[in-house]
């Protein structure tokens, strides 16, 4: 079933909102003496909370909708000539992931949203991270700013404000990696004369809560009655969870706990913080599971009879970790079970512990406390789970290649594992004609990996409704439920750091 949003225009006044309120950090952390982490998190994200909270109130009642609605196609690019009289802004956001690099170009208006929209316009692949010299970095990233230059209104450009983050596959690579890739992307990024262009490595801590601000804005959940939804995320290199904590719940949780993953966030339309747990599962993305799936198969000695690859195919898979081989003998039940070990469930929380409300969900992560209640679910869904969770089921033909968002239940992924590990490699190249053999090839090992992940890393019930959503469409435009929109948000208040 898929779910209509409704959508209605939102006259707003920014002018007027920036006088009467004041300036807050939208993110704080709960003990921020007592967590380096999340005071790192916090810095470079001050911006005036109520003019913010204000705008994604705006941008939530005028993005939110489904594929109906949508007057903006991706291939159209509208430069009205009201742009040029300067009544609205924008921002770009480069979103360096693990599987790639996508643009993301956002208009702003003092009425809302600009008609122009937002859309990922471009996508280059691999991911930055795999670049070991600078052509590599050039022939991905070039395109990407080019386009940048046709999206944007000329006069604007030395007015809008670029801003590149990296992700979880940065995180996984050495300092000094690190460092060559940023120089890199920076030096590129300079020859083009946008305003204040920064490179960033982004915390897991900001992408989950800017990733839960999206989300939750395009539902429109700020203005409803009721908690907010749970935000998972399932990317390349990690794993996401971000959900709002009930405030009465902290009062038996160690100050440890509290400072290692509760977060205080001004929502949009409230000048109120609410508590926010978030945890990044960094090397349990859809990819970097892969390295540890075979790394497990060695452990026990079953590289040559994989249960999570297809029945007498040889796979060869290369990561930073080395290069993997491995003949599958394809079980659905035996390849749930190697995932659930690679989970480590037993593991101990790496903070001191409560005596009440605590247990460990997996690789030693600690889950927040109220979480079963926190997912239980309503009358609307209470979780919503982007990034692979949709497109894995937009892949086997569960979802309409059109739609931009479902509600289904994790058994759902269960079925399609099922399926798909009860092929051989010819014949999931027959049942997945729109998949290349080598994508197909990993549905067994990905989808169950999906539905262990929900239901025995996340302990989220089989039959618990969930949605899963890549975007919303609305008459403002189609909006991709990312933390690109949240970091935009920010970024085009013009509370960027200059560049170093």
């Amino acid at each position: 079933m898929f779910l209509p949003v409704a959508c209605r225009q939102v006259s707003l006044d920014l002018q007027a909102v920036e006088r009467a309120l004041p300036e807050q950090d939208i993110f704080r952390a709960a003990s921020p003496s007592k967590s380096p982490r999340l005071a790192h998190c916090a810095r470079g994200h001050r911006l005036r909370a109520g003019l913010a909270c204000a705008v994604l109130s705006a941008t939530a009642s005028c993005l939110s909708g489904i594929v109906a609605f949508s007057t903006w196609e991706p291939t159209t690019i509208q430069q009205q000539p009201s742009h040029r009289n300067h009544p609205s802004s924008f921002a770009v956001v480069l979103d360096a992931g693990s599987t790639g690099t996508r643009v993301h170009v956002y208009c702003f208006a003092r009425g809302g949203v600009c008609s122009f929209g937002s859309e990922v316009v471009r996508k280059t692949q691999p991911g930055l991270s795999s670049c070991t010299e600078p052509a590599c970095l050039s022939t991905l990233l070039l395109p990407l700013l080019d386009e940048v230059t046709l999206r944007v209104p000329h006069d604007l450009l030395s007015t809008t404000p670029l801003a590149v983050r990296a992700t979880a596959g940065f995180r996984l690579l050495s300092s000094s990696q690190v460092d060559f890739l940023l120089d890199g992307i920076q030096t590129l990024v300079r020859q083009y004369s946008l305003l204040n262009s920064t490179v960033e490595v982004m915390s897991g801590v900001d992408e989950g809560c800017f990733q839960w601000i999206a989300v939750n804005s395009l539902l429109g959940a700020f203005e409803a009655a009721g908690a907010p939804a749970a935000v998972f995320e399932l990317g390349g290199a990690s794993a996401q969870m971000t959900y709002a904590v009930q405030p009465f719940r902290l009062a038996k949780v160690s100050q440890d706990l509290q400072a290692a993953y509760i977060r205080e966030l001004y929502p949009p339309g409230s000048t109120d913080s609410i508590p926010i747990y978030q945890h990044s599962y960094l090397g349990y993305g859809i990819l970097a599971i892969r390295t540890k799936l075979f790394q497990e198969a060695i452990s026990l000695q079953v590289s040559d009879a994989n249960p999570c690859l297809p029945t007498s195919h040889i796979m060869e898979y290369t990561s930073k970790e080395g290069t993997f081989k491995g003949r599958g003998a394809a079980d659905q039940d035996r390849c749930a079970e190697l995932f659930r070990r690679i989970l480590q469930p037993g593991r101990s929380c790496s903070q001191e512990t409560a005596p009440e409300d605590v247990h460990c969900a997996f690789a030693g992560a600690w889950p927040g406390p109220g979480y079963k209640s926190s997912l239980a679910t309503g009358g609307r869904p209470k979780l919503v789970a982007c990034s692979f969770f949709f497109w894995c089921l937009q892949d086997v033909g569960i979802i309409p290649a059109n739609a931009s968002n479902a509600e289904v239940t994790p058994q759902v992924y269960f079925e399609q594992a099922q399926k798909a590990c009860s092929l051989s490699a010819t014949e999931l190249d027959t049942a997945y004609p729109g998949l290349s053999a080598e994508r197909a090839s990993w549905l067994c090992s990905e989808i169950t990996y999906v539905y262990v992940l929900l239901t025995f890393g996340f302990g989220v019930e089989a039959d618990a409704n969930m949605m899963v959503l890549k975007e919303m469409d609305g008459p403002a435009g189609r909006f991709a439920a990312s933390w690109t929109l949240g970091l935009a948000l920010e970024i085009s208040r013009g509370r960027m750091r200059p560049p170093p």
